[in-house]
């Protein structure tokens, strides 16, 4: 199946595209982790991505507020795996270091996205 290129709102935006590298990084990364501490470091990774291109397609403020703070939560969650990840020397202290630094990131751009839509909405639905 061949699939052509769309280009949604989503994917135009700075914190999906850095959200969507994030996710591929730890993926890779990941591969031979702790079972357990890879499906949750793998939940986390993709629901930053996916929310936030959920949020952005709501038709109200609050609903895309609501799903971007959902992604800014696991942003929180998912550095806080790469922290013990590195502790527990699942993965590379340098490696987690690394990821934890672009996974702040993308928690920085979304906390700058949430503040633009509440700044620019004009109404509060």
């Amino acid at each position: 199946m061949k699939l052509t290129k769309r280009t949604y709102e989503h994917e135009d935006l700075i914190a999906w595209k850095k959200s969507n590298q994030l996710t591929l990084e730890v993926f890779k990364t990941i591969n031979d982790v702790d079972p357990v501490m890879f499906e949750y470091m793998k939940e986390s990774a993709l629901r930053i991505v996916s929310k936030i291109a959920e949020g952005i397609s709501k038709k109200t403020t609050v609903n895309r507020i609501a799903d971007l703070e959902d992604a800014k939560g696991a942003s929180a969650r998912l550095s806080t795996q790469l922290i013990l990840s590195g502790q527990l020397e699942y993965i590379a202290k340098s490696r987690s270091e690394e990821l934890y630094a672009q996974t702040m990131e993308v928690y920085k751009i979304i906390s700058g996205l949430i503040r633009y839509i509440e700044k620019t909405s004009n109404t509060k639905n």
